[in-house]
């Protein structure tokens, strides 16, 4: 890593899954059919590379775990949603210019809200937590070694998630 570069992760989110008072467990991962799963991805332009060099490390990632990927996704099953955006700011003095960047790797899924009253909608999301997560710091502008660094922990966090996808679904 160049000395001027720094990628500092940051601990998994602990927040609670909206509604729920504790963290669900992976056992809510779970799906009738896990060897098809639908990812979605929402990548930032302002992040080094394209779009679908983002979208290749996580489509990789899914094929080691001989997992396919579906482009059909029934709001009722479980998905896999990828989220990596960056800013770039200049220092205070103009001297350097910051590249920050966050990435959220969760699992999500809709579920229907029966008798909905009048100003509620008639699904509900759930987002599962832990979020992979990673998200760092990158000084003076060195876009091959910035995507390095952002498609490395995007890597991270993709593996963390379907290893715990894999737990719920094939360990017994």
């Amino acid at each position: 890593m160049k000395p001027l570069l720094l990628a500092v992760l940051i601990a998994a989110v602990t927040l609670p899954a909206a509604g729920q008072e504790k963290q669900p467990s992976i056992k809510h991962l779970k799906k009738s059919d896990p060897d098809v799963l639908f990812m979605g991805t929402s990548i930032d332009n302002s992040c080094p590379g394209t779009e679908r060099s983002y979208e290749r490390i996580v489509e990789g990632e899914m094929l080691r775990a001989r997992i396919k990927r579906t482009s059909i996704w029934n709001w009722y099953e479980i998905a896999l949603n990828v989220n990596v955006s960056c800013h770039r700011d200049r220092s205070q003095r103009g001297t350097m210019e910051v590249l920050t960047y966050s990435i959220f790797v969760t699992f999500l899924v809709f579920y229907p809200v029966e008798d909905p009253a009048p100003d509620e909608l008639d699904f509900r999301q759930v987002v599962y937590l832990p979020s992979y997560v990673g998200s760092g710091l990158s000084v003076n502008h060195d876009n091959a070694e910035e995507e390095r660094v952002i498609h490395a922990n995007l890597r991270n966090a993709v593996t963390n998630a379907l290893t715990d996808y894999l737990k719920a679904n094939f360990s017994e």
